[in-house]
């Protein structure tokens, strides 16, 4: 029985393990093997997930490697992320900035928490993109004022804006 992360595929009509490596999923609808480019997956929990470009699967827990998420130093002061940290801010000190990574790429992510349990509002920044605002109902701006015990949120850069996931 396969992992969870291992590399297997499922072939529905035989019944059968295949290794990701034969590059083969199987398409419903016609009822044929077709090369791992075209039609439907099948993952190990059972759902089917359309080969759709530039599909990912959101991951929570922050290990899926090139979009993995890591912590980085706590923040108590204006400062700008890196590509794939997670702010660890503090503002009992007062208000600052926490600025998005210069120079994305599609695919890059950054995210902010706050450690602490002070609600000082900080301000959230695009730096020079438009930025998702999760708590205003996802309206995109330069930048919006973000407020919290232990609010966590996450970004990824579609090519011109930062969207929250």
């Amino acid at each position: 029985m396969p992992i969870a992360g291992s590399s297997i595929l499922f072939d529905i009509v035989g019944k059968q393990e295949k290794p990701a490596s034969s590059s083969i999923l199987f398409d419903i609808v016609d009822k044929q093997e077709k090369p791992a480019s075209s039609s439907i997956l099948f993952d190990i929990v059972g759902a089917f997930l359309p080969a759709i470009p530039n599909f990912r699967l959101f991951d929570p827990i922050g290990d899926a490697g090139p979009a993995s998420i890591t912590n980085g130093t706590a923040v108590t002061a204006t400062d700008t992320a890196n590509l794939g940290e997670r702010m660890l801010y503090d503002p009992s000190g007062g208000t600052f900035t926490l600025n998005a990574p210069a120079s994305p790429a599609i695919g890059n992510r950054w995210a902010v928490k706050n450690r602490s349990s002070d609600i000082t509002a900080i301000t959230i920044s695009g730096n020079g993109s438009s930025i998702e605002d999760p708590t205003s109902s996802f309206s995109l701006a330069a930048s919006f004022s973000l407020s919290g015990d232990g609010i966590s949120t996450e970004w990824e850069y579609d090519g011109t804006q930062w969207l929250a996931i």
